[in-house]
């Protein structure tokens, strides 16, 4: 897995992170053996993708609390992290189903290159007004962890959400 430690910091800060997220995601049930999220915990190097063919390395992690969607560039200027809140998560749409990435796929059509990117694209749909993040992973085994971990705790999330609504003093976050 190809990773990048410019904003996101050190080898060590994702380790102590990796721990720290392991002690949040035990507190809101899900099984520390599973690989998918620990993956979204360490991060990884993918390539950004809008509708006007712009595309962009960004890293993605997951971040302490394990509720937020990390996004880090290498800007000069203005913010360098960027955040997505887990449970505003609608959908995790694997392929290129988004019309920035099909717009990607038609951009190399004839090159070869449709199924392999088919394969290590994937979206994120977010309720509201915010705009959907489709991104492009340097492996499919990269993606296809991405994809699995972030439908799991999505669910995991929406899960307790849905229980601390309906008792309140239960609140885990």
């Amino acid at each position: 897995m190809a990773c990048w430690f410019g904003p996101r910091g050190s080898e060590e800060e994702a380790d102590r992170r990796l721990e720290c997220g392991l002690k949040k995601l035990k507190e809101m049930g899900v099984d520390n053996a599973n690989a998918d999220v620990k993956m979204l915990l360490h991060g990884a190097t993918f390539n950004k993708v809008r509708l006007n063919g712009w595309t962009k390395e960004r890293n993605l992690y997951l971040s302490e609390d394990c509720c937020n969607i990390c996004c880090s560039s290498r800007k000069l200027f203005g913010p360098k992290i960027t955040t997505f809140r887990i449970q505003d998560l609608i959908d995790v749409q694997d392929g290129c189903q988004t019309d920035s990435l099909r717009q990607l796929v038609e951009k190399n059509s004839g090159k070869g290159k449709e199924s392999a990117l088919d394969d290590r694209a994937f979206s994120l749909i977010f309720s509201g007004n915010q705009e959907a993040l489709s991104v492009v992973a340097t492996s499919k085994e990269d993606a296809q962890h991405w994809v699995n971990g972030l439908r799991c705790l999505s669910g995991t999330i929406q899960q307790n959400s849905a229980l601390t609504e309906s008792y309140p003093h239960l609140n885990p976050y």
